[in-house]
């Protein structure tokens, strides 16, 4: 029998029809339908990761105040989403270095930091120069098609600090939560307007003949950036042209985000929140609102939030004294208070996010990843850091508490960050081998998430 030849019409029509329609149970064949309608996890669409630094009240490692009964989950109790709560004990943080820097920049990557230059001979083999591990909040933001990818919202970067690890290492490791590469970390807005204009530039007061000029405008600043770069790359070295790259990547992640802004459907409305209480929890809670709302309409994939950074010695909330201080408790009784009134600011915070999401009806395909970059901050413990997962459906343990066997306070007996990423990378359909590296490096064993 003769082959049968398609023109490219059918071939398309064909090929749209194989990723256009999803899998329906009904049409399921039945060797399939055992892994697809029972025991196989929901596929998610949406992630946020949340972090806060210099850990909790939890002395020794122990768990202390992290969880609920009084604790500092009792907001989330308080609102309904106790069930929505999935308590994970046992974890380590990435710890190559001082925590503050390491187990921030390494929460969501599991990569490990290396140094600003090779006067470090411990790091000498991690390379020199701004670097870490692109995070697994960019692996779900590749995975969706939407128009901005992911935005990074921050109570504020610090800038500086008296300290060796500073000169070493900077401080780019202690405020970025999300990076899109090995070497390039995702900026985090600090002002609730900015997220606005940046992810509902139609909602705003300019007319689109004025937003669309503004934005060709900065395009064309980066075409003449590009063209220089261009010129110069023929008289670099090897090494001057990597570095190169990194850059060009930074400015064409702009573009992206420019070119998107150019063609966006503004027909996504958002008016900006306003919102009473203190300057903290209105700014958090309205970047809550505007998340929750460019999620929903598909404009970006991924957020990450950081309530405070890897230190937190800047501002204070409340008069509750810098967070970093009050991490630094001494075992005293009123300080150690105040540590507890930080993490409930948090978690109110949260269960406000959770609210939001809920009433969108977008928590049963998001995932909220909540963590620190250490557990006792007296002591800098990076054992049974604090870690929850938010969300909701049957096919993950919310409503538990999953703590492994063994002495959890001792992070040689703690589970890997990465093989809990792992676990989720299949909820979300990334076909990842591994993550993370080195002493970080995902072990193939289970986090015991799934029903």
């Amino acid at each position: 029998m003769s082959p049968k030849y398609f023109t490219r019409r059918q071939a398309l029509k064909a090929l749209a029809l194989t990723i256009g329609l999803p899998l329906l149970e009904s049409v399921t064949p039945l060797g399939l339908l055992s892994k697809t309608a029972f025991g196989a996890p929901a596929r998610r669409k949406r992630f946020i990761g949340c972090f806060f630094g210099s850990g909790c009240y939890m002395p020794n490692n122990q768990n202390g105040d992290w969880g609920f009964n009084g604790g500092a989950l009792s907001p989330l109790e308080a609102a309904g989403h106790r069930n929505n709560t999935l308590i994970l004990r046992g974890y380590r943080s990435i710890d190559n270095y001082d925590p503050h820097w390491s187990s921030t920049a390494g929460f969501l990557s599991c990569n490990e930091i290396q140094p600003l230059s090779a006067d470090n001979v411990a790091f000498a083999s991690r390379g020199v120069g701004v670097g870490c591990g692109k995070t697994f909040d960019q692996y779900v933001a590749d995975a969706r098609n939407t128009s901005q990818r992911s935005i990074s919202v921050a109570w504020e970067d610090q800038n500086f600090h008296d300290s060796g690890q500073a000169r070493e290492f900077g401080m780019t490791y202690v405020n970025a939560l999300s990076w899109r590469t090995d070497n390039i970390a995702n900026g985090n807005v600090i002002d609730p307007m900015a997220a606005f204009s940046r992810l509902f530039a139609g909602s705003t007061n300019q007319s689109a003949v004025e937003l669309q000029q503004k934005i060709r405008r900065q395009l064309s600043v980066l075409d003449g950036y590009k063209k220089q770069y261009g010129s110069f790359a023929k008289i670099l070295s090897a090494a001057d042209q990597r570095a190169l790259g990194d850059s060009l990547d930074s400015f064409r992640e702009m573009e992206r985000n420019l070119t998107a802004l150019e063609t966006a459907d503004t027909s996504c409305q958002l008016n900006y929140p306003n919102i009473d209480g203190s300057l903290y929890d209105r700014n958090f809670k309205a970047y809550n609102r505007i998340i929750v709302r460019a999620l929903q309409c598909d404009t970006i994939a991924t957020a990450t939030i950081m309530f405070h950074n890897g230190i937190g010695d800047n501002r204070a909330l409340d008069n509750l004294g810098s967070l970093h201080g009050c991490a630094h408790h001494f075992n005293d009784p009123g300080t150690i208070e105040r540590t507890k009134a930080y993490t409930r600011i948090y978690t109110s915070i949260l269960a406000d996010l959770v609210t939001q999401l809920k009433n969108a009806g977008l928590l049963s395909d998001t995932l909220i990843l909540v963590g620190s970059n250490m557990s006792d901050g007296n002591l800098h413990g990076n054992a049974n850091i604090p870690l929850i997962l938010l969300g909701e459906g049957n096919d993950i343990k919310f409503g538990q508490e999953i703590t492994p066997p063994g002495d959890i306070t001792n992070a040689s007996n703690n589970r890997q960050l990465a093989d809990l990423y792992m676990d989720l990378s299949k909820v979300y359909g990334l076909n990842l081998n591994s993550f993370g590296e080195q002493n970080s490096k995902s072990t193939g064993a289970s986090s015991e998430i799934f029903t």
